[in-house]
């Protein structure tokens, strides 16, 4: 053997010991580093909201842009032209799964305007300004709004004439009593009703849903006194009063420019398809 090649093998021998060595050296420090130093660093951690679109085929190919980011340090043009055709490979499966996400949601809207609506405000970013006059304090803004609501009431009943006239009845049915519902009848509406929660549901209507099976015994129980009785309980004539401007372009200081909008609890809703239908 050479000596030239004895040599190189016992600097290569040197090196690898002189290597764990250093990388022995660096485990044992990297073990009091928390102690050290550790203890002062503060950290902000950011959670991305979930995308409703994202599926596992994007994350497969955005692992494999994140493997091809390797031309950062290879400063190799090949490995930079093979990320980015990942990148635009990326960029378009997150563009077509978004679009099919919001064709299915729009067509899931059907004729409910309202919902569509909401829909494209917030895919445009649109924040709704406050319609409310301006106030410093709100139970005297609703305290406002409640007495000019009566009072237009108030004067449209003072308005009416009464009709006074003796008309024969269109039908000689009288209703006597009202008709008791079942589990399945209430069950059925459920299922078929709008998720819509008012501030006055003690459950948010989602969640009531999926538990039905535990809420009907309760709420066929709660109407079926209702009709036996020809009552409506209390609870149920309460409503949330939302005052909307009649157009977005008349005065938001004048009262006269407001509209009052009820929302009723889940209950009443249910109360009331089920005596009208």
């Amino acid at each position: 053997m050479p000596s030239w090649l004895g040599q190189l093998r016992r600097a290569v021998e040197r090196l690898e010991r002189e290597t764990t060595q250093f990388e022995l050296s660096g485990l044992r420090a990297c073990s009091t580093l928390p102690v050290a130093f550790c203890q002062g660093l503060r950290g902000l951690v950011k959670l991305c909201p979930h995308a409703p679109w994202y599926n596992q085929s994007i994350g497969v190919e955005k692992h494999k842009r994140r493997q091809l980011e390797k031309w950062r340090t290879s400063q190799l043009e090949i490995d930079r032209q093979l990320y980015c055709e990942q990148k635009l490979a990326v960029n378009y499966l997150n563009r077509e799964s978004k679009r099919a996400y919001y064709n299915q949601v729009v067509q899931a809207c059907g004729s409910d305007a309202k919902r569509l609506f909401s829909i494209a405000n917030q895919l445009l970013n649109r924040k709704q300004p406050s319609p409310l006059p301006s106030h410093t304090c709100s139970k005297s803004l609703a305290d406002h709004f409640s007495k000019f609501f009566v009072t237009k009431i108030d004067s449209i009943q003072r308005n009416l004439c009464p009709d006074i006239s003796d008309r024969p009845l269109q039908t000689p049915s009288v209703l006597e009593f009202f008709e008791l519902t079942t589990s399945e009848e209430i069950v059925s509406l459920i299922r078929n009703t709008q998720s819509n929660t008012c501030e006055l549901d003690p459950v948010l209507t989602k969640l009531l849903k999926e538990c039905a099976h535990s809420f009907v015994p309760m709420i066929t129980e709660i109407v079926n006194m209702s009709l036996h009785s020809r009552e409506v309980p209390d609870v149920c004539k309460l409503a949330h009063i939302h005052p909307p401007l009649k157009k977005s372009t008349l005065d938001r200081e004048s009262l006269q420019n407001y509209r009052p909008v009820s929302n009723l609890s889940y209950l009443s809703k249910l109360l009331e398809q089920i005596v009208f239908f």
